[in-house]
């Protein structure tokens, strides 16, 4: 009993140094629909993305705006929240525009010290009609729920290091007539891949745990 103890608390404490050496926290920049340079302010109705880029359409390329919720197509489209808006090719009206493929685009840039298979991006999105998202070309997940609902995506491959290039390609069906469109997208959790190293200090704590089950055992066998 006094081994199975001392054994316990050895590996217990191996295991946890060797897991804690280095901590896992930073996110990918990567940015849902909807806000400025940063994750935490939204745009405001109609006013442009500060992430996404339209970079092939009907319409040629431009900047998306935020689809103002002022009534159809909000809702039946799913309602904007904290995570994520509409977002569009105009605001106006009823946010039409001429059927056929808008490719949404953002590039984001991974650091040269990463370790690529450890990195993933997580979160959902829905599009008016349907949509297939690419990272650096590969296809990563697709959507054909349309726009009341939405389908969650994973993408734990084909990452590289430096500028990556997350695409979604949104298809407006209805012929050759105009009709609502545009994309929402979130971005719930990320990793980038690199390791920070923890303190030297903390790694001192775990080692002075490890001599507490020394101790541990000293006690118990008296």
């Amino acid at each position: 009993m006094i081994a199975t103890k001392f054994l316990t608390a050895c590996a217990f404490t191996v295991a946890v140094v060797g897991a804690a050496s280095t901590a896992s926290a930073a996110t990918l920049p990567v940015f849902g629909t909807g806000f400025l340079t940063d994750s935490t302010t939204q745009v405001g109705d109609g006013a442009l993305d500060g992430n996404w880029s339209v970079t092939s359409s009907p319409l040629g390329a431009f900047t998306p705006s935020a689809i103002t919720p002022d009534g159809f197509p909000i809702p039946p489209w799913l309602a904007n929240d904290a995570n994520s808006r509409w977002i569009g090719p105009v605001t106006d009206g009823d946010g039409s525009a001429p059927s056929g493929t808008y490719t949404y685009t953002q590039t984001f840039e991974i650091a040269p010290d990463a370790d690529t298979s450890l990195a993933f991006l997580e979160g959902q999105f829905a599009a008016d009609d349907s949509a297939n998202m690419f990272l650096n070309g590969n296809l990563v997940a697709s959507t054909t729920g349309g726009f009341s609902a939405f389908t969650d995506y994973s993408i734990t491959d084909f990452f590289i290091i430096g500028v990556n290039t997350l695409t979604v390609e949104v298809v407006n069906a209805g012929g050759s007539g105009q009709n609502p469109t545009g994309l929402r997208l979130s971005v719930l959790e990320s990793f980038d891949g690199v390791e920070i190293p923890l303190p030297a200090s903390f790694l001192m704590l775990l080692g002075a745990l490890g001599l507490a089950g020394v101790s541990f055992r000293k006690r118990d066998a008296a």
